[in-house]
């Protein structure tokens, strides 16, 4: 069992949820994104729209030596009504969400990381004995069906433990 995976889950929900600066995704005075509907694997039932998921797409061994290491890479999707109950463009509600997952690391200084998002963030792990890599964004695609807007980034991160 990968025990680093429920961690991982925490980490990047605490820190989707801890975007709350001005146009974040869970800003005070104008949420992009109720809590409650940014889930890992599924989407709530009964849930809100939009709503962000995230889900493993693979986590591939690559140890080294002494060192237990996997290449997880992960989907975000963003779900977006095709018709929202506030009559805003789901196109531009996407846009923002998906602004606010790659988040702002281009417009840092040179060696630091992103104050929110997921692209260059460095998820910490704590308490599992594993420690992980700079996030990588790697892919992003439209799975649009009818009725719903769907978009998915996907990312990679390597988390790794030295045996004995």
């Amino acid at each position: 069992m990968a025990f680093y995976l429920p961690k991982l889950w925490a980490d990047i929900r605490d820190r989707l949820l801890s975007d709350t600066g001005e146009g974040g995704l869970r800003n005070a005075d104008a949420p992009l994104v109720a809590a409650a509907d940014i889930t890992n694997i599924f989407a709530r039932a009964g849930g809100g729209y939009p709503s962000i998921v995230y889900n493993v797409a693979s986590a591939t061994q690559t140890d080294a030596f002494r060192t237990a290491t996997r290449e997880v890479t992960f989907d975000v999707h963003v779900l977006v009504e095709e018709q929202p109950d506030d009559g805003g463009d789901p196109a531009d509600i996407g846009a923002k969400i998906l602004a606010r997952i790659a988040g702002d690391w281009t417009a840092q200084p040179a060696g630091t990381g992103p104050t929110y998002g997921l692209d260059r963030w460095q998820p910490p792990l704590s308490g599992t004995g594993w420690s992980a890599s700079i996030v990588e964004a790697v892919d992003s695609r439209e799975e649009h069906a009818e009725g719903m807007y769907h978009w998915v980034e996907t990312f990679r991160v390597l988390v790794s433990k030295a045996g004995a």
